[in-house]
């Protein structure tokens, strides 16, 4: 009997049924930057070189307070991606501070996920319930983000440029990523320009082309994993 009661609400529902997918995998790829032989300049604070593992979810942004029906409200904030199938993107929330969230009305059912559907118009939104139907408005204002995956597998080493007194360039190493305890920045390194324009940390060289006290360019002659 429930089942032919769902078959017939999808039946008759304005945006049709829906089941909400979980098999999305975050993206996940590799950084090196700069190239290694190519010039470059920095100003303080900015990385000299980066590299590492980038884990990231899609996700979209919705920008304004959405009323669907007597049944829900969207409230404006971040979702993240679940899931996809023929029918679309499903995406929930993301549980931080920017999150957005799903305010069940009078005549609302419990929700499973927030729907993009395929060829959708760019500010069609639904609401997908636990009965499988999709519920939708057009009123939508929608941002596509991409967001640092806190649970995967990430890891990103950097050098940093801190600034240049009296030909002493100040660098310090920072690492972050899902899996190390100790986050932020480590050591502070010191490099004196006139012994020699080579910066070197670990396997890091950098060439010292021209300084000032807020700016330095240089030329990678290599990064963290360069042989």
């Amino acid at each position: 009997m429930k089942k032919l009661l769902v078959s017939i609400g999808c039946a008759f529902a304005l945006s049709g049924c829906a089941v909400t997918e979980y098999n999305y995998t975050p993206d996940l790829y590799k950084i090196s930057e700069p190239k290694v032989g190519s010039v470059n300049s920095v100003t303080i604070g900015q990385s000299l070189v980066r590299e590492g593992n980038i884990s990231e979810l899609k996700a979209i942004k919705v920008l304004n307070p959405i009323q669907i029906d007597l049944a829900y409200k969207i409230i404006p904030g971040v979702f993240k991606k679940v899931g996809s199938s023929d029918k679309g993107d499903f995406y929930m929330p993301t549980q931080t501070i920017d999150s957005g969230s799903v305010v069940v009305e009078v005549l609302g059912q419990p929700w499973s996920s927030i729907l993009i559907k395929k060829g959708a118009k760019a500010d069609e939104i639904c609401i997908v319930t636990d009965l499988n139907v999709a519920v939708c408005s057009d009123k939508a204002k929608i941002e596509y983000l991409k967001l640092n995956n806190s649970d995967g597998n990430s890891f990103e080493q950097a050098l940093i440029f801190n600034g240049i007194h009296d030909q002493v360039v100040d660098v310090s190493y920072r690492k972050i990523g899902s899996n190390i305890e100790n986050q932020g920045f480590g050591n502070n390194i010191q490099f004196n320009l006139k012994q020699s324009n080579i910066i070197s940390y670990e396997n890091v060289k950098l060439k010292i082309i021209n300084s000032s006290d807020n700016s330095l360019t240089y030329e990678v002659i290599s990064n963290f994993s360069s042989n």
